[in-house]
């Protein structure tokens, strides 16, 4: 879901979460805000089970030199106590 364009799934075109249009902007805290607004959207429409408890947006200069974001996302499923944690790389 984060790292699907909208517009890549057929019969789906909503289906996706926008990340990769905010790679361009300039890497300062909204950016990260952005960041982290977007993956809350997306998962608040698209899989409204899972419960987000921590977002972190790594925007050092190794990730924005090559126009990419590392992103962190602490999350667990609507009546589990488990947390798990999945990090990716954005990146045109």
């Amino acid at each position: 879901l984060l790292l699907t364009k909208k517009g890549e799934r057929m019969f789906q075109p909503d289906f996706g979460s926008g990340i990769h249009d905010l790679l361009f902007n300039p890497a300062t805290e909204k950016f990260e805000e952005d960041v982290e607004n977007t993956i809350n959207r997306a998962l608040e429409k698209w899989m409204p089970y899972v419960i987000v408890q921590d977002i972190n947006v790594d925007v050092s200069k190794e990730y924005t030199d090559n126009n990419q974001a590392s992103v962190s996302i602490k999350f667990k499923q609507e009546g589990q106590q488990k947390l798990g944690t999945v990090t990716f790389l954005v990146e045109e």
